[in-house]
């Protein structure tokens, strides 16, 4: 990983452990541009999974709700968590706050675990591993289809119409 990246002038430095690159055509030659975003491609890859692993992530909040410092958002308790066709499961979570769109979720797998996939700390949440979880986000192939989230192994997919009964959790803003 980068330790430093300096703009000095019209050339790019950057660290990394012993190595140094420089550029000496400036910050938007080619060579400057690639290292530079491969070095913050890969830190940034690294500082996300640290984030979405984080045993911190969850906190439980006084009225029962879970704070996701990750996502910003506020997940409801198992108590609130129901199993409907995807229309139901939208009315139900927005009278609750709202829903997750398909990439909050894909936030909470873990694909080296199986049975359940899903990072550690989210088993505070207490989903149901054995069966999946509606997004709001809609297929763009098919009005008839809509995302979901099976944690059993880690599964996203729109395999199923919108009158598949599945779980939904309701989450609102911070």
């Amino acid at each position: 990983m980068a330790k430093e990246i300096v703009i000095k002038g019209d050339r790019v430095i950057i660290e990394v452990g012993s190595d140094i690159v420089i550029s000496p055509r400036g910050v938007n030659h080619p060579s400057a541009v690639t290292a530079a975003a491969i070095l913050s491609g890969q830190e940034v890859l690294a500082q996300y999974e640290k984030l979405r692993k984080d045993p911190n992530r969850f906190e439980k909040q006084k009225d029962g709700w879970f704070l996701d410092n990750f996502l910003g958002k506020v997940i409801a308790p198992p108590s609130l968590d129901t199993h409907h066709n995807w229309r139901d499961s939208g009315k139900y979570a927005e009278s609750h706050g709202g829903w997750f769109e398909i990439w909050e979720w894909d936030t909470f797998i873990d694909r080296t675990r199986n049975n359940p996939a899903i990072v550690k700390c989210a088993e505070i949440l207490e989903l149901k591993l054995d069966d999946g979880y509606w997004s709001r986000t809609l297929y763009q192939g098919s009005s008839a289809v809509a995302w979901f989230v099976h944690f059993s192994y880690g599964n996203v997919s729109s395999g199923h119409g919108k009158g598949s009964g599945y779980h939904v959790r309701p989450v609102r803003s911070q």
